[in-house]
């Protein structure tokens, strides 16, 4: 089966698997926003763990390059 889904928003891309929500949004002459929300212990997503978390961060980033 579909291990994940993608949406589009904007500028930003999201992958959505079972436990996380990853979003990148481009930023010109800056660095990325980066996004990253699990949903296992934080459904309605209001800590935004990317900066704890960057082995996931890292394996969502190799998806989308």
């Amino acid at each position: 089966g579909r291990s994940h889904a993608w949406a589009y928003w904007r500028s930003g891309t999201s992958i959505r698997t079972e436990t996380y929500r990853f979003t990148r949004w481009p930023r010109k002459g800056r660095d990325d926003l980066i996004e990253l929300y699990d949903h296992t212990n934080d459904p309605n997503e209001p800590r935004n763990i990317a900066s704890s978390s960057p082995a996931a961060v890292a394996a969502f980033q190799a998806l989308l390059n």
